[in-house]
């Protein structure tokens, strides 16, 4: 069966954005083992889901061009989705652990309560979760999320640009202000940046349909560009290390 240029696109950009999470969450865990650092093995849990973001397309793409057919839209969905609640929570709680560590335990709180309906409603609920059409053959299944679990997702994703990303911004200011070193100023910039770019890449990728190839591929060009950016500000520096 013939795969399209857009299929190959598409797919094979989903799967580059998993394989960047487990890159980076390897080497994250690595320097953990090498340098006891405590926030590392959160870094590498993070870099790791929000990965996972993209593991129904990347795993559909690979059924399809070697046996032909799509992955079951119910597994694509749980797939996808699965991680992104507690991938939140890490992030919150790292980002806070950085720029307002006495607001960590309570940001972490809520929102691993908001966990639980999140799975709640995708393994008791998920034929209401999500719609799928039957992709033409050669194509990409794609799904598009419905109800609680939609808002809930846009919320997550929005907590990654105005509450992570606003924080490292606000920090940055705070530290230039001070007049801090400019390596210190840099990661902090990295990581604003970063989440910034994140958020950003994956709220388009989310409401783009997959037929607007262009603006799809460049939603997870922004995404990969955040990846980098945060791989690189999280990184500690030889110094530290």
């Amino acid at each position: 069966m013939a795969v399209s240029i857009v299929t190959i696109l598409n797919g094979g950009s989903a799967l580059a954005l998993v394989l960047i999470g487990g890159i980076f969450a390897t080497i994250y865990f690595k320097m953990y083992f090498e340098e006891k650092r405590k926030l590392l093995p959160l870094v590498g849990f993070a870099a790791f889901s929000m990965g996972t973001f993209y593991l129904g397309p990347a795993i559909s793409f690979i059924s399809l061009m070697f046996n032909g057919e799509n992955l079951d839209p119910e597994l694509y969905f749980k797939f996808s989705y699965v991680f992104i609640p507690i991938a939140t929570v890490v992030v919150l709680y790292l980002g806070f652990s950085v720029f307002q560590p006495k607001y960590r335990i309570p940001i972490t709180i809520l929102y691993s309560i908001l966990c639980i309906d999140y799975w709640v409603a995708m393994f008791f609920y998920t034929d209401m979760m999500f719609s799928a059409e039957v992709p033409l053959p050669g194509q990409l299944l794609d799904i598009n999320l419905e109800h609680i679990i939609k808002y809930q997702t846009a919320f997550y994703i929005l907590s990654l640009i105005f509450v992570i990303s606003g924080g490292f911004f606000w920090m940055r200011r705070k530290l230039v202000s001070q007049n801090s070193e400019a390596k210190e100023i840099k990661k902090i910039t990295q990581l604003a940046f970063g989440w910034a770019f994140f958020g950003l890449g994956a709220i388009m990728d989310s409401i783009l349909p997959t037929d607007l190839l262009k603006y799809v591929i460049f939603a997870r060009i922004i995404m990969g560009a955040g990846y980098i950016l945060i791989f690189l500000g999280f990184m500690p520096s030889k110094k530290e290390a």
